[in-house]
């Protein structure tokens, strides 16, 4: 991201600081149908089969599951297109609030991520400080077996454990992070540093001896008497 820095001018929102309105968020939560029920019922028997290994890779996944669960809760038509509409679905609540007759102005002025979970992943990377090395897409996902007991059972307590065992995880990697990089800082201090002191005192050496060498070089000969100069003088 800093070398697309170097070519790209990139002016985010905390470096505009711009007055813009803020925003309400309202989570309205919506009984499931009956069908909706028995669909999740059918997604944690999928997740069964697949915690089992009973099925292929191909055949059926966690990914495939996650994917029909949210399309199952957006509207039960979405996941079975001869289902009837539900009155309750987030769809036909959506629909009846006529949002479109109180909107005054819309504007892009960036991609228009309408995915909020993607959004907090582009956030990752598009930002006026140095980014992280790594980022994680939350909305690629997918839902453990245990998520998907806990949408079938209605169980608080498996969601909360699900939780949990995530943050866990990603306690324990940080950690393996941690000890590898200072596994390596220790390797460099008693490995490679010291043999790097220690080639920087031979090249000192070899330089010294080279500047010796080149200042005997520098200093001219004496020339001998000629033999008939010693011969005239020795004669008077």
């Amino acid at each position: 991201m800093n070398v697309f820095k170097e070519v790209a001018d990139i002016q985010t929102a905390d470096m505009l600081q711009l007055p813009v309105p803020k925003a309400h968020f309202h989570n309205v939560s919506v009984p499931p149908s009956e069908f909706q029920r028995d669909m999740v019922a059918d997604l944690a028997r999928r997740a069964e089969q697949v915690r089992a290994k009973q099925v292929e890779p191909h055949e059926d996944n966690m990914l495939t599951i996650t994917n029909d669960g949210r399309k199952l809760a957006l509207d039960q038509r979405l996941a079975n297109p001869m289902l009837p509409d539900d009155e309750g679905s987030k769809v036909s609540a959506c629909a009846g609030t006529n949002v479109q007759t109180k909107l005054i102005a819309l504007h892009d002025l960036d991609c228009p991520w309408t995915l909020e979970n993607k959004q907090r992943f582009i956030s990752q990377i598009m930002t006026s400080k140095s980014p992280v090395r790594s980022a994680e897409d939350i909305d690629e996902t997918a839902l453990s077996y245990a998520g998907v007991k806990a949408l079938a059972t209605g169980n608080p307590y498996i969601k909360e454990k699900m939780d949990l065992d995530i943050q866990v995880s990603k306690l324990k990697l940080l950690k393996a992070n941690h000890l590898s990089q200072r596994y390596a800082l220790e390797d460099r201090l008693l490995k490679m540093l010291p043999q790097q002191i220690k080639l920087a005192e031979l090249n000192a050496l070899l330089n010294m001896d080279k500047r010796e060498n080149e200042a005997v070089d520098s200093v001219p000969d004496e020339e001998p008497e000629a033999p008939e100069r010693r011969a005239m003088g020795r004669e008077r």
